[in-house]
């Protein structure tokens, strides 16, 4: 799989999901990272690659002998580039493909933050939305 090309896309929370945020009904936007500028998620002492992100998730890539079984919780700490991390944790949603997608139950990242991280990956990216 070749580099991905950064976009932002919206995405809302499915309707099985019962979160914090299962109200809202703004849309949230996710950055598809390209391979050099992937941010980390570190569980325990392993480390992987992010291949997309937004406040209420993610999608990180993970070798087979690490990959969680859906509906478990995986527990971690996501490292962007710009040098700010943040602890999350969040319910397996989907294994496949190589990667595990994630659903932050309670801990998600501020929407602040993942504007900023937008407008790293792809300056000039708004999505049409006052930031703050």
């Amino acid at each position: 799989m070749g580099p991905v090309a950064s976009r932002a896309h919206p995405m809302h929370p499915p309707h099985f999901m019962a979160t914090p945020f299962h109200h809202s009904r703004r849309a949230v936007y996710r950055v598809v990272y390209p391979v050099r500028e992937r941010p980390t998620f570190s569980v325990e002492a392993e480390s992987f690659s992010v291949v997309d992100c937004s406040e209420l998730g993610l999608r990180y890539q993970v070798p087979e002998v690490h990959r969680p079984a859906v509906g478990s919780t995986v527990v971690g700490r996501v490292h962007f580039s710009r040098g700010v991390d943040f602890s999350v944790s969040g319910e397996v949603v989907r294994v496949q493909d190589g990667t595990v997608a994630l659903w932050f139950r309670s801990v998600a990242i501020p929407r602040a933050e993942m504007v900023a991280e937008r407008e790293r990956v792809e300056p000039g990216a708004h999505g049409g939305e006052d930031p703050g």
